[in-house]
């Protein structure tokens, strides 16, 4: 069966350091000083990466049209809307969670049944291919792995050290929609894995979001830090609790931020240190040996949260970033594409 690689570009956050970023492409951009053909989100660098390991296993098919200022390189047209306050009502007003409703009719009228390969911006897409896949299959048939520095199933206004301003109860983003796929069903927590994890509720941090975090942990989601990813033992004990976990599908997820600091910086978070390009590497082969074994079918793969603006930038050691390029390893070896 194919994998079919498509795109979903939203990148709506508030923070005015990313609206900055923004305002500063788009005066370049008005100005005529950007190179020609510049990529205007992940998919644009990505796919002709993962089109270059082509092979009959793979089409590429695309982005979603989400409107210009939504995206990361929005067009010079849509400056006026390209502010803090504009980002804030649309993510106030559920926008993540439309997006990845539109997302998931995509995937089901346009991708299945195929293997979706989605390559976004805001890791909340992800929630598009997974409700999708839970109206083909049984969600008790499919497990879920996550890598990501942080728990995307605590509400956005507890990660704040002030605590506010609060998201609504009902609006879904990238920091929450994990708790959303569970609530509606489309994922259990048993069937959920989300390794690499540096946000973990450890004693001292802010009560009502340590409480929040152990009470999804309560419900059987399994949750690896970054820590215990990296030692010696992890490839054997992620493997022996996946075996015994209850789907026989796989959906496997990237959140780019899981290399923070270590190897991969051109993402949206830099607030973590995630984990060594190895250790993310090695985990798409672990991942890709139980499929080959027969003990899982992957159903559908993804890599989130890269930045556009940040890809191919030392760091302040200036060591190169390797985000383009782990992210692809990742997918390929996860697709077994050969070179």
């Amino acid at each position: 069966m194919p994998y079919k690689v498509f795109g979903a570009a939203l990148d709506a956050l508030d923070d005015p350091a990313r609206v900055e970023l923004k305002q500063a492409y788009l005066e370049a951009a008005s100005s005529g000083r950007l190179p020609e053909k510049l990529p205007l989100d992940p998919y644009d660098i990505l796919a002709p990466l993962l089109a270059g390991r082509y092979g009959e296993t793979l089409r590429l098919c695309g982005k979603l049209e989400f409107p210009g200022w939504l995206r990361p390189r929005p067009p010079v047209e849509d400056a006026h809307l390209v502010r803090s306050e504009s980002y804030r009502r649309f993510l106030d007003d559920d926008g993540v969670g439309a997006c990845a409703d539109t997302c998931a009719r995509y995937v089901e009228s346009h991708i299945l049944p195929d293997i979706p390969c989605l390559i976004s911006v805001d890791h909340g897409m992800t929630a598009g291919p997974l409700a999708a896949l839970a109206g083909r299959f049984d969600p008790r048939e499919t497990t879920v792995v996550v890598i990501d520095s942080h728990f995307d199933a605590i509400p956005a206004h507890l990660r704040s050290p002030t605590g506010t301003p609060p998201f609504p109860a009902g609006a879904r983003n990238c920091g929450s929609f994990l708790s959303a796929l569970m609530e509606s069903g489309a994922i259990l927590p048993e069937n959920l894995f989300v390794v690499g994890v540096s946000d973990y509720a450890w004693p001292g941090t802010a009560e009502p979001y340590r409480r929040a975090y152990l009470a999804q942990m309560e419900r059987g989601i399994t949750v690896i830090t970054r820590a215990e990813a990296e030692e010696a033992s992890f490839p054997a004990d992620l493997g022996r609790r996946l075996r015994g976990s209850r789907g026989s599908r796989l959906y496997v997820s990237l959140d780019a931020d899981a290399g923070a600091l270590r190897c991969m910086n051109a993402v949206r978070f830099l607030d973590t240190v995630g984990m060594s390009e190895d250790s993310i590497v090695d985990l798409a082969g672990l991942l890709r040996g139980l499929v080959d074994e027969g003990r899982f079918e992957l159903i559908g793969l993804d890599a989130a949260e890269v930045d556009v603006h940040l890809v191919g930038i030392e760091d302040e050691q200036g060591l190169p970033d390797r985000t383009v390029e782990v992210c692809t390893e990742f997918l390929t070896t996860l697709m077994r594409i050969d070179a």
